[in-house]
């Protein structure tokens, strides 16, 4: 079984006023027909002056050759300075009857009064002269129709009328008249022309496209452009692209879609590349029998009865694409089915390079309610789109990056305070075992008092004494120099853990990521070779200190040797030790005094570190705030607007992420605690004193903390977690997201889908009405599906009349399920037949499937189908026949 199915409405080049030998032109029908080929035409219309004579025979040359002829008639009316030409152009058949040449001439030229016989009388009567076939060319020059009355006719007989309009020659726009009653005519007809316009007129042939706006926009008239070709060389050079089966049917339908059928360029309208449309899909399957449907490069509507097959195909076609998620949740044995008929399907892509799998877009049914029913599935999408945008890409990877790196230098300069922490409690625990100084100081001078009355016992002259405090003093500043020394050497091994300070691995990272290919390379070489000589300086620094801190402690060594060996000095000191008494207190003031010194050293060194550690934590506190300034930033950079949608992202306190921290930490029953654990978020300030506030009562052990948790930890967590996130704000038609009605926001999910996106393959939906409200559907859907199958080809199943005929479906695809009053050919459970919305037709063949037209599919299947239809045709003010 092989329904001949088609991809309904295609872009075509059609010429609709055309003149044979018939009437005044120059080539016969096969003459006509091969100009018309080679200049690529689909349709062509014969519309000679007055008569049909060549109808019968270029139909079927046209036919023979694969082009349509659509049968017309150009008159001449009473209107105007010159008569305002009209044309009629007619269907191959209305109401069971064919209207062949001669049916037209009867029903048509005759109750006209345009017969033959009657235009050459009417050339006789005016004195011209010759045989019939020269008087007939002549006559029919001589001869007017009422143009009331001649549209009447064409309309019954299921006809358009196109007038010539615009600055075209014998337009309508040329009716003007003497004065009559003292008023000009012109002015008169004014009301005249707009009831000709509203209720005769169907096209407007103008001579070129600036013309065309002013009919559509005032009337709703379709616009055309044609050759007017008298002579084989003329056809085509003026045509219009019209987007419909080359039919007169086909035709029919620009008039109801007159801005997006009908196109006045020379290119072809249609621009979707071949690599991004679905050609066909295949089946051979025991379910499905053999069959082929094939697809449109614009709006796809797969139409049908419950359990048709509809979403069964769609899912077919999403999987043979590389779909490979559910097709429906816990619907284990419809996604096994899908699964395997898949396996006995071919799909074919419009290139026919490859077969099979590309990417797609495909959204099965309920898919996007489950969306507008998650927030944070609506974050993921628009950071989906975002991630596809390059420039929007690059500032998400510049934010990630900034927030690394921002992490990279807390943890950095963590590590940096807590060694002045660490070196701040060594020193307090030093200074313990030193002892206490207001003691030392007290005792120091009890012992200074008392060594000044041993003094007064000593052989030692007075310049003897000053010499000798000379030498110790001296023995006491290289014994503190060389301390000091041995202090900074030992702070400065600290250092030897940063030997590259200046490699940031993060940063490399950064670039490779950012960038590609020989910028990558190039910033990578230009940075690797700053970082290389900015270590070697600093390592070649660090290296000489150190060799400079070595030279001091041996130079204070030597020193204070050189002293211990001086004679004088061990002569003096032989003098002082046959005084024991004065000799033991000396040594004794002289090491507590060291021991005072040390302690003021040590004193003073704390004092050094706390203030270290205190700027290292304001400055941590300080770049802490760049978690939220790189988000701001990041706000600003990529707020969207497109029509009246608009994605504004902002910053959020993560309170969640906030509470967790505080739960994993602090006793909520702990009265010390509840100023961390109560804490509310107002502003980014606030937040800053609060972490501040935090940090010194942790440094402080202020707070009851749980087992197994140290301080230092606690504060590296709090100080690289960042507690705020990106939360994006959705507006649409000035209505924010979280106060839409359902239907609203599943649309406006849909738009985020589809329309933020810079993809440009195939869409598939399944049903997106059952996720939108009526309104929705009609006001916003149909006109957002109109607008986006321009740039993208898209196949959706619906039960919606509005979809299928107010967004002008290129294409529908009618399924069937075999049953006792729906039967299929050859009897297979599923079956489908395609066509183009214009397709209209019925018959008493047994397949419910072809018995019938796509029109009458449509009508039947879809509940108001048939008043979406009239809808239609009243907004474009047409009569129906």
């Amino acid at each position: 079984m092989l329904i001949n199915n088609t991809n309904g409405s295609n872009w075509g080049k059609w010429d609709l006023h055309v003149h044979s030998n018939a009437s005044d032109g120059k080539h016969s029908p096969e003459q006509i027909i091969a100009a018309a080929k080679e200049k690529g035409l689909s349709v062509i219309a014969l519309t000679d002056h007055h008569t049909v004579k060549n109808i019968d025979e270029i139909k079927k040359l046209g036919k023979e050759s694969g082009i349509t002829v659509i049968a017309g008639i150009e008159f001449r009316t009473e209107y105007g300075q010159k008569s305002v030409h009209m044309i009629g152009l007619f269907p191959d058949e209305f109401d069971g009857q064919k209207l062949t040449q001669e049916v037209l001439d009867e029903q048509i030229l005759c109750v006209l009064n345009l017969s033959r016989s009657e235009i050459i009388a009417t050339a006789r009567r005016n004195g011209e002269k010759g045989d019939d076939d020269s008087l007939f060319h002549k006559g029919m020059f001589l001869k007017q129709v009422d143009f009331k009355t001649a549209a009447n006719l064409i309309h019954k007989y299921g006809g358009l009328v196109s007038v010539h309009a615009g600055s075209k020659k014998s337009s309508i726009e040329d009716m003007r008249h003497a004065k009559k009653n003292g008023t000009e005519l012109k002015d008169a007809l004014g009301t005249l022309k707009v009831e000709l316009m509203q209720e005769y007129i169907d096209i407007c042939e103008v001579p070129n496209p600036q013309d065309s706006s002013f009919y559509i926009k005032q009337f709703n008239k379709v616009a055309i452009m044609a050759s007017d070709a008298h002579e084989v060389d003329k056809i085509g050079t003026k045509f219009t692209w019209i987007k419909a089966e080359p039919h007169f049917d086909g035709l029919r339908q620009i008039i109801f879609e007159p801005e997006t059928r009908v196109k006045l360029q020379e290119r072809n309208p249609e621009e979707k590349s071949d690599y991004l449309c679905i050609k066909s899909i295949k089946i051979n399957n025991k379910y499905f029998g053999e069959q082929e449907i094939p697809f449109n490069k614009g709006l796809n509507t797969i139409i049908g009865g419950r359990s048709s097959g509809k979403s069964i195909l769609l899912a077919c076609v999403a999987k043979l694409s590389g779909y490979n998620k559910e097709f429906k949740k816990d619907k284990n044995e419809y996604n096994q089915f899908i699964n395997e008929i898949s396996k006995d399907m071919v799909l074919s892509w419009m290139d026919e390079n490859e077969i099979g799998r590309r990417k797609i877009d495909y959204f099965p049914q309920n898919y996007i309610n489950d969306i507008a029913s998650n927030p944070s599935q609506i974050t993921r999408i628009i950071e989906r789109l975002f991630y596809e945008d390059t420039q929007k890409a690059s500032t998400i990877k510049k934010m990630e990056a900034d927030i690394k790196d921002l992490r990279l230098k807390l943890r950095t300069k963590i590590d940096v305070s807590f060694s002045w922490k660490s070196k701040l409690v060594d020193l307090e625990t030093e200074l313990q075992a030193l002892g206490n100084k207001l003691g030392l100081e007290k005792e120091l001078s009890e012992i200074s008092d008392e060594l000044q009355k041993l003094e007064l016992d000593l052989s030692l002259t007075d310049e003897e004494r000053q010499k000798f405090e000379v030498f110790k003093s001296k023995i006491d500043l290289y014994s503190e120099s060389k301390t000091l020394a041995e202090s900074n050497l030992e702070a400065l091994q600290y250092l030897n853990k940063f030997r590259e300070p200046f490699t940031n691995t993060s940063l490399e990272e950064d670039i490779d990521l950012l960038f590609n290919g020989s910028i990558s390379i190039e910033l990578l070489n230009i940075y690797n070779d700053i970082s290389r000589k900015a270590n070697e300086t600093w390592n070649n620094a660090i290296d000489k200190v150190a060799k400079e801190l070595d030279e001091k402690i041996e130079i204070c060594k030597r020193g204070k040797e050189s002293i211990l060996n001086n004679i004088k000095y061990k002569g003096l000191r032989e003098k002082i030790k046959q005084h024991s008494s004065y000799v033991q207190l000396q040594d004794k003031y002289h090491k507590q005094k060291m021991r005072l010194e040390e302690i003021k050293q040590k004193e003073s060194e704390k004092d050094e570190f706390n203030e270290k550690y205190r700027k290292a934590i304001a400055e941590i506190i300080n770049l802490y705030k760049e978690f939220y300034l790189i988000r701001k930033r990041f706000c600003a950079d990529v707020c969207v607007k497109n029509d009246n949608l608009i994605i504004e992202p902002m910053v959020i306190f993560a309170v969640d992420r906030y509470n967790d921290f505080c739960e994993a930490h602090f006793y909520s029953n702990s009265i010390s605690n509840q100023n961390v654990i109560r804490f509310q978020y107002n502003c980014i300030d606030e937040f800053m004193d609060h972490i501040s506030k935090v940090i010194s009562n942790l440094s402080e052990d202020k707070y009851k903390l749980k087992k197994a948790t140290i301080n230092r930890n606690i504060i590296e967590e709090l100080l690289t977690t960042s507690f705020f996130d990106i939360q994006y704000n959705i507006q649409y038609q000035d209505d924010n997201l979280r106060e839409m009605s359902e239907g609203k926001i599943a649309f406006v999910i849909l738009r985020l889908l589809l329309d933020f996106s810079n993809n440009d393959f195939p869409i598939l939906i399944d049903q997106p009405e059952d996720d939108l409200d009526n309104r929705a559907i009609y006001e916003e859907l149909v006109t957002y599906l109109r607008n986006k199958k321009v740039n993208r080809q898209i196949i959706l199943v619906t039960h919606n009349p509005n979809i299928v005929v107010g967004a002008d479906a290129e294409e529908v695809i009618v399924a069937n399920q075999q049953g006792n009053n729906s039967l299929n050919p050859d009897r297979v459970k599923f079956a489908y037949y395609s066509g183009a919305l214009e397709d209209s037709f019925n018959n008493d063949k047994d397949s419910v499937l072809l018995s019938k037209g796509i029109r009458e599919h449509v009508c039947e299947l879809l509940e108001g189908g048939t008043k979406a239809f009239r809808l239609r045709e009243k907004k474009y003010q047409f009569k129906l026949r």
